[in-house]
């Protein structure tokens, strides 16, 4: 009795965390990042770049981070910052690789937010990683949803 009890307990332990932790994930990858995983949805629009160049910041270790600056007109005429991918602690070449993409009087597109922020239009991890929690994330929930039903039902043939 001791024995089944243990295991139904384990077993709906882990039928909790294949419910849980997949739904996190998922509300958690599609709305969290810059931009989040949503933002490919969002709607683009043609821009020409006015500008590109490669700055720099010193990071706390010591080392120096560079960064791609892209400002672009928009369709309403106004010059505005362009919010590039994150890349993180990229080395100069990854920028500079980055800002050639850009090169002044190119029309590009971008994706426009909800908030009319404009943003770089490039397929980053994240949609990548949010899209396979999209698809991985149900058989998960099924997995662990049958995990709480057979602990419910662990030893019950043997009391009737």
């Amino acid at each position: 009795m001791v024995k089944e009890g243990v295991f139904s307990l384990a077993l709906g332990g882990i039928g909790t965390v294949f419910v849980v932790i997949p739904l996190i994930l998922f509300n958690a990858l599609w709305t969290i990042s810059e931009p989040p995983a949503t933002s490919l949805f969002w709607p683009d629009e043609p821009v020409t770049v006015v500008s590109s160049e490669v700055k720099s910041r010193p990071v706390g270790n010591g080392t120096t981070a560079y960064y791609a600056v892209v400002v672009i007109r928009d369709a309403d005429g106004q010059t505005v910052d362009l919010e590039m991918a994150p890349t993180g602690l990229a080395g100069k070449r990854a920028a500079e690789a980055s800002a050639a993409e850009f090169a002044p009087t190119a029309t590009v597109r971008a994706k426009r937010s909800p908030e009319g922020i404009l943003h770089e239009q490039k397929w980053i991890f994240g949609f990548t990683l949010a899209a396979f929690i999209s698809v991985m994330a149900p058989v998960m929930i099924l997995i662990g949803l049958f995990m709480l039903w057979m602990s419910t039902m662990n030893g019950r043939s043997r009391r009737t």
